[in-house]
């Protein structure tokens, strides 16, 4: 999307890419007065709509060019798509929605973590047939899983490359990749010759924060190789 949008909208254009994301949020409320309105009812799809756009995390993502305003539009786009065909074609519903699920996870791979909850709540909810319902889960990852590779189609069909980096593609990488300057590091001079001072400062700054803030700049460090992840250190 935001590919088709570059010819039009100049990289340094800050008011220009922050109205895409604004435009983006509010057309996720669309899907989302639907999702809403076919579990309860017109009057609830409004007021939960009007609470959800005035909600002070909704008008600080707003203005974010981040892919979470594209992800919640496929994400509500998913639910209402989901509940429009269940009720009569289940296969339909996982396939739609599963692409939508897709979509969402090319958009911004932290919705992943949702997957295996939907999954468990489907095969909790259906319980019987087992063979259906597992159909279904098949159905919804498989056509997920398309929708987030489908971007990187082009990447697989240049040329001089063998059938197995075609294939690798697709595939997540498992080389551990530390990133650079520009990123956890102000400069190249600091990145080179400073590490080790800013590696401290780094860790030093957030000891006083609360759990989840250094739980939070722990993971974030671990990203670029400094520090390391624990899972249970709350002091």
């Amino acid at each position: 999307i935001l590919g088709l949008l570059y010819p039009f909208i100049r990289f340094n254009n800050l008011l220009g890419w922050t109205a895409v994301s604004a435009v983006a949020f509010a057309a996720a409320l669309i899907p989302w007065w639907f999702f809403i309105r076919r579990l309860f009812d017109v009057r609830i799809a409004w007021i939960s709509t009007v609470i959800l756009s005035f909600m002070p995390i909704y008008w600080v993502e707003a203005v974010r060019l981040e892919g979470y305003p594209f992800a919640f539009f496929f994400l509500f786009l998913s639910f209402a798509t989901f509940l429009r065909y269940f009720p009569r074609r289940p296969i339909v519903a996982a396939l739609l929605s599963g692409l939508c699920f897709g979509a969402v996870i090319a958009s911004r791979d932290a919705f992943l973590l949702l997957l295996p909850w939907f999954v468990v709540s489907y095969v909790v909810h259906q319980r019987s047939p087992w063979i259906r319902t597992l159909l279904h889960v098949g159905v919804y990852c498989a056509s997920a899983y398309i929708a987030f590779a489908l971007p990187l189609l082009p990447n697989a069909l240049q040329a001089q490359m063998s059938p197995w980096d075609r294939v690798a593609v697709f595939l997540p990488s498992l080389e551990h990749r530390t990133p650079g300057e520009g990123h956890l590091y102000p400069d190249a001079y600091a990145y080179t010759f400073l590490r080790e001072t800013f590696d401290q400062k780094i860790e030093d700054r957030v000891q006083d924060s609360s759990f989840l803030v250094r739980q939070q700049d722990e993971n974030y460090r671990y990203i670029f190789g400094v520090g390391e992840v624990s899972f249970l250190r709350i002091f």
